[in-house]
């Protein structure tokens, strides 16, 4: 059984670098998803339905479980013939790794990629706009800018103070600041467990460090 806490988990944005580009779309690298998966159900299972052909294109059909739920997936795969006439591209594996990850995909596993941006140019340029886009996904799904001034002033930190001191710092070094530090450490501080907890605070606790961080920089952009 799958509880709202795994869903969170589940549900995530990924890391940049868990990602990769086919053309103009973006994808989470498989074995990012499965570490996912296994943060929830180290005893997760992928069993293999039915394998069909229909023309040039491999269908593969497969059904994930994870806690004890399961979702199916269909994946498929355009069946390349080398010279000897034998499938050259290994069209069944790639069909079972799209069924996987569409079976993934129902579970919440990257499903915020659905909404992405076409993001273009070369590799560097697309890794670059999908960080920045990223950002934005996550500062969404764990604040909005009122929660963000609100969590600070019940910290005690001067929202108009960190601005200055954080703009002009890369996402991943602005850790050692001692007010941020002091920001994202109290709000995934466990509480009593009678203590009231707001939907500001529940959001940080379910977040990775490296996702807090992304959202109060972007939240933190949102108040300047």
């Amino acid at each position: 059984m799958l509880t709202q806490s795994d869903i969170a988990i589940l549900c995530k944005p990924f890391e940049t670098s868990d990602h990769e580009f086919n053309r103009t779309y973006t994808y989470v690298r498989e074995g990012a998803i499965t570490s996912r998966i296994e943060q929830i159900d180290p005893s997760w299972s992928w069993q293999v339905l039915s394998v069909t052909q229909r023309d040039q294109q491999c269908v593969v059909h497969g059904r994930l479980t994870i806690s004890g739920v399961n979702r199916d997936g269909v994946g498929q795969a355009t069946i390349e013939k080398g010279s000897n006439g034998r499938d050259a591209n290994e069209a069944e594996k790639s069909a079972t790794t799209d069924a996987m990850k569409r079976a993934a995909r129902l579970f919440g596993v990257g499903r915020y990629l659905l909404d992405s941006d076409e993001f273009v140019g070369d590799k560097a340029a697309k890794y670059a706009a999908l960080e920045k886009w990223l950002a934005g996904v996550v500062a969404s799904a764990y604040m909005s800018r009122a929660e963000f001034i609100n969590g600070c002033n019940s910290l005690g930190i001067e929202v108009a103070k960190i601005p200055d001191a954080l703009k002009a710092r890369n996402l991943h070094t602005i850790q050692g600041d001692d007010k941020y530090e002091k920001m994202l450490n109290g709000l995934k501080m466990p509480l009593p467990q009678e203590t009231p907890v707001s939907p500001f605070r529940q959001r940080f606790q379910a977040a990775d460090d490296n996702l807090a961080i992304a959202a109060l920089n972007a939240a933190l952009e949102a108040t300047t």
